[in-house]
């Protein structure tokens, strides 16, 4: 069993990396809308956009490239490859007892390790 030496935490963390794809009633066919906007000295503004049940963090305008996803109602899902990819390294060690994250961004991988590892 390739999984026999896993944690509980890491194989349920395995499990919810495997499911990020939003389902057909989350992803209706809706125009995008601007959920708030703000100014940025670096970014000329920030924009948070819902679209088709995935909520993103864009910048420069509501068109812009997605700096952040997340799930709307799930936070333990984590729609952007890259956050995958950095998510299987909490299933390395047999117990997590802290994570640094160094910046936030839009939150997801926060949001992410919250659900999956309250302790």
């Amino acid at each position: 069993m390739p999984f026999r030496n896993l944690s509980c935490n890491a194989f349920g963390l395995l499990m919810a990396l495997v499911a990020v794809q939003p389902t057909a009633a989350q992803v209706e066919d809706t125009a995008p809308r601007i959920v708030h906007t703000a100014p940025s000295v670096f970014n000329d503004s920030v924009y948070v956009i819902d679209e088709g049940g995935l909520r993103a963090l864009r910048f420069g305008g509501p068109d812009g490239d997605n700096q952040s996803l997340i799930v709307v109602g799930q936070p333990g899902r984590l729609p952007m490859s890259y956050l995958r990819s950095a998510a299987v390294g909490l299933t390395v060690p047999k117990r997590v007892d802290r994570v640094l994250m160094i910046g936030l961004g839009g939150g997801a991988f926060a949001r992410f390790t919250r659900e999956h590892l309250p302790e």
